[in-house]
Parts: structure tokens; sequence; C-alpha cells
């Protein structure tokens, strides 16, 4: 680890004061890697902290008022915090029944259809700003409005998120009880599983993009040329002209499928409308699949999970019944809310992270052209090296400043911190503390966004059982194949038919290559990380959370992944 990046905020990692508090921090695998640029850093220091402040507290969360965070060399830290008055946890405890029995659940919908339309018009409008006829003071202004909507963003994120994950993990422990079964329960996945999602179908979307290739007779251009190359190819003959200047542009702008990033977690990486090639990649690796298989295969796996999930609620539901849980009505409504975690995960990468970064991407390069014309900075993506207390006064007042020199400072720092390999999974007070040691401590705040997303449940070793890793059932099922290392969404193009993903933790740039993959292996993630969802909903085994997968494993290596015991063999 180098030293601290940009040195300009009181939340980047000081041992000296961090340690005093706490005895360990987590890096956060799931989301900053590799290094963001400072822009992207400080809005999720500043305004994603925010976010959790606000959900937890709206949801009445028990035993924990947010988690905290910092940021070292461009990477986020995070720690759970406990509430260390026993009464005001109980008083929590009460208010978080009340709003979650009486409000939430039976308001769900409605609450979901509120913010998606508050959050759709905001875009939209970042979208539809007349940057170029703008004075300064209307590119200030509407600078403002895109922070505000990035604030608002992770306001309604994790209130969605505290109070349902809040009650997967109320449901869990009333499953412990008095069902016998736990999140990495093999009944409990088949439990949680069989629902579809707004990224699911983007992917069938993308399905269909490949489809219509095959009826158009263009499936061999887009397989056979490289992907920068594609649309140029397809220009030159007619139905390929037709799929580039209908269907593709459709499902870009029509369908507002392009508003999405290589990247989830970064400003600095372009839209898929803005560079197509990183959606043709996709259809292109849909195409070395069986060609004679054109409806979307997830379709029929989900008919199959749906009634193997209603036969285990049944079942679940009788066994508590069965067993005494007092308050049935109660178990019901977590069960319900439990079941909607899948769904809620993968929409809200898209309505939230997705759509909202793509547009405060479009805001802030459309400001940066005109800044360029000042000589304010050299290039419209100089803006991602600058926070936004910098950007304000370089907006309102442009001739005042020539602020390259900062931009290429900053970005030659940010390229230097880029690397993965050497970010250990916790940065410990004491140095002799094993990540199941820190884990134990972690999960005391019962933060269910740090224990269910970010970090997960870490596992003692035991070598006795032959296995590399030891991890979490992430999605039931046994597989053996050859190992494809993902960094980053980069690496996505390696990945073949059959592979067996090893990456950090999935993310939702990941989603469109998992009708290839036959397991997934994640360093971090907990069983509501991304990995696991969508391991569980293509029927694939999952271990998540195993530390070291990215580091033992090399492109190549043939593997077994066991996704009901969470343990991975090396078989060569």
């Amino acid at each position: 680890m180098g030293q601290w990046m940009f040195k300009r905020h009181v939340r980047e990692f000081w041992p000296e004061r961090d340690f005093k508090k706490y005895p360990v921090w987590f890096t956060d695998f799931s989301h900053s890697f590799p290094a963001w640029t400072p822009l992207f850093e400080w809005t999720w220091i500043f305004n994603l902290l925010h976010g959790h402040i606000y959900g937890c507290n709206e949801a009445w969360i028990p035993e924990t008022r947010s988690s905290d965070w910092r940021e070292i060399d461009g990477c986020a830290l995070c720690v759970a915090t406990p509430i260390p008055n026993k009464e005001e946890v109980e008083f929590r405890k009460r208010k978080f029944y009340d709003f979650i029995k009486n409000d939430f659940e039976p308001n769900y919908e409605q609450y979901w259809e509120k913010s998606k339309q508050e959050m759709l018009g905001r875009y939209k409008k970042l979208q539809q700003f007349d940057y170029q006829n703008a004075y300064p003071y209307d590119l200030y202004k509407i600078f403002n409005y895109a922070i505000e909507t990035h604030k608002r963003m992770w306001e309604d994120h994790f209130f969605f998120m505290y109070a349902l994950y809040g009650a997967y993990w109320v449901f869990e422990d009333l499953c412990k009880e008095y069902v016998g079964i736990k999140e990495t329960s093999t009944e409990w996945h088949k439990l949680i599983r069989g629902y579809d999602n707004m990224l699911f179908r983007q992917d069938k979307a993308m399905w269909e993009l490949r489809n219509k290739a095959i009826e158009h007779g263009i499936d061999e251009i887009i397989a056979n040329t490289s992907t920068d190359k594609v649309i140029e190819e397809l220009n030159k003959t007619p139905k390929g002209k037709t799929w580039v200047e209908k269907d593709l542009q459709n499902f870009m702008h029509g369908l507002q499928y392009g508003w999405r990033m290589i990247r989830m977690m970064e400003f600095v990486e372009p839209t898929w409308w803005e560079v197509p090639e990183n959606a043709i990649l996709h259809i292109q690796q849909y195409l070395i699949e069986d060609r004679e298989v054109r409806p979307f295969p997830l379709d029929a796996i989900r008919e199959r999970l749906v009634k193997e999930r209603q036969e285990v609620e049944k079942d679940v539901v009788a066994k508590a019944e069965a067993n005494g849980c007092p308050d049935m009505e109660w178990f019901k409504c977590l069960l319900r809310l439990a079941q909607r975690c899948s769904s809620f995960s993968e929409s809200h990468d898209f309505l939230y992270e997705h759509r909202c970064f793509s547009a405060f991407r479009f805001c802030m390069l459309n400001i940066g052209k005109r800044l360029v014309e000042k000589g304010t900075i050299d290039s419209p993506d100089d803006m991602f090296f600058f926070i936004p207390e910098e950007l304000q006064t370089m907006i309102a007042m442009p001739e005042n400043y020539k602020n390259g020199f900062i931009a290429r400072q900053r970005r030659a720092e940010w390229e230097a911190n880029k690397e993965y390999m050497s970010r250990p999974p916790i940065i410990p007070r004491d140095p002799k503390m094993q990540p199941h040691e820190a884990g134990a401590f972690m999960a005391e705040a019962k933060d269910p966004i740090i224990a269910k997303i970010t970090i997960g449940e870490f596992v003692e070793p035991d070598p006795s059982s032959g296995a590399l890793l030891f991890g979490n059932p992430g999605s039931p099922g046994i597989a053996e194949g050859r190992a494809c290392i993902v960094i980053t969404a980069a690496d996505l193009k390696k990945l073949q038919p059959g592979d067996i993903m090893v990456c950090p933790s999935s993310q939702s740039a990941y989603t469109p290559v998992f009708p290839l993959l036959k397991g997934v292996v994640a360093d971090g993630g907990g069983s509501l990380s991304h990995g696991p969802i969508v391991g569980r909903e293509w029927d694939i085994p999952v271990v998540a959370n195993c530390i070291q997968g990215t580091k033992l494993l090399k492109d190549g290596d043939r593997i077994k992944v066991d996704g009901f015991t969470g343990l991975v063999y090396k078989l060569d």
C-alpha cells in the first residue's frame, strides 16, 4: 500500500486516528477495484456514507446507526459500528418491527414506483440540459443539481437496501431457530431464487439482438470481426445497416440500455452508447453458444426454480409453525421481503448506479467541454480528477483557473494506484489478526449492508479438507472447469463457455457473461452480493469471500467449485 493518495479530506484512512476506535478495517473488494478517480472517491466517501446514515435510520436498523467508511489510495475501507446503548437498541427493534410490518412491506411497490419515477426524471433533466448554450452560472446550477441527484440516489438506494436486507437478516435468525437453516444452506438458496430483474431483462434484450443478427444472416460478420470494427463492417451490408440503425439503436436509446457503464462504480469509464463494442462483445459471446438455441436460456431455468422455490416455501412455513414460531404473520412478512432481495438487488443496480452514474458522467463531460474552451482544463475527462468543492468555483468562474496540470498530476497518481494484487482484505490494528477473527468483530454490529453484501462471513481454513480456498456457499452445486481470472470488466472478453470466473467480487457489469459460466469464485462479497445472487438465478455454483482466489489461481487452472460447502479445489 502506498501513502495517502490525494491528501484532501478527513475521511482518508489515518491509522493513528482510525485504530483508536476500531481494531480492524475491511477492504471493499465489491466496489473499489481498480482504484477510483478523485471525483468518484469523493462521492462514495461523502454521498454514499450519507446514504448509509439516511437509509439505516429511516429503516430503524436496531443494532447500528450506520457503517463508517474511509479511503486509502483511491480504494474504500469500511467498518461496522455497533450501537453501545442497549436501551436504544431495544427501542429501535420495536420501531423496526412496526416500520417493516405496517409500512414498508405493505407499501413496497408504491415506494419503489415513486423512487423510480423521481430518479428517471432527474436523469432526464441532466441528459436534456442545453450545455452548449448555457452561461457559466447555468452550468454551475446544473452541476449542483447533478451532485444533489447523486446524493438523492444514495438516499433511496439505502432506504430500500437497509429495509430489505435488515428484514433478510431477521428472517435468517428466525429460520435458524425455527426451521434449522441459514443463508448458506441449500434450502435457503432455493427459497430466495427464481425472480426476474432489470438487468436480466437487459441481458434478454441483448440475446434478442443476437437472435436478430442470426435472422438477418449477419451473425458471422459480428462473430468474426473485432468488436471495434463490427459496426463499420455491418454498415457495408443492407441487413447489417438495418440491425445497427434499428435494432441496436432501439436497444441503446429506445429501451435506454445504453445508459449503463462498463464498470458500474466509476465515472471515468464510457457508457455502452458511447462505446457500443462493449455490448457487442457480449453478443459475440452469445454467438459462441449453439445458434439453434433461440429462447433466452434463463427463462427455462427460472421456470424450474420457481416450482422448486414454491415447494421449499411450503416446507419452511410448515416447519416454522410446527416448531412454535410465535408470530407467523411476522415470519411470512419477512419471508416475502427476503424473497424480494434478489430482484431488488439487480434492478437497483441499473436504476440507481448505472443510470445515475451514466447521467452524471454525461453532465460532467459536457461541462468539461465548456471548461476546455475556456482553458480551465485540458480535456473534458479532467473533471473526474477534481472534487466538487474545486469544480464549483472552476465552473462558476472558469477564466480564473488553469488547472490542467493538477489533473495531469492526479491522473498519474491514479494510474500508479490502479493495481489490485497487493491490496490486503483487512487492515487490522494487530497484524496477527486473522480474517475470521475480524469477521467476528464485524458481525457484532449486524449491519446488513456490510455483512451481507460488501464483506460477508469469513471462514476459518480447514487444511484437512484438501481444498485450496475456503469461502461461503453462495449458490448450490458442484462444477469443474477452467479458471478465468477477471480482475476488471476489461477481462470479461477472455471468458469462454464452460469457464469458472475467479474475481475480486462480481459486479453488475459481469451479469451478461453468466450464460457462459459453469461457476464463480469471488475473493469478497456476502450472500447478497452480485455473484451469489446471479449465480443462484442461473443455477451455477458460487463460492464467495474466499479471500485469495485471484492470488492463488491463474488462467487455465482446472478447479472444482463446491457451492454446497464453500470449498474450491485445484485439480492440476
